[in-house]
């Protein structure tokens, strides 16, 4: 959660209709360059 704060932090006005932040659950990564799977990927 801290990454997600740091994040949005600098955009953050605090007026509503500011806008959302969707973090969905990660399940797989690829790099496509090198057709890396998963964690190799990252």
């Amino acid at each position: 959660m801290k990454l997600v704060m740091a994040v949005i932090k600098p955009f953050t006005p605090g007026r509503i209709g500011s806008g959302k932040v969707f973090i969905p659950d990660l399940e797989s990564a690829a790099r496509v360059r090198a057709g890396e799977p998963d964690a190799a990927a990252i």
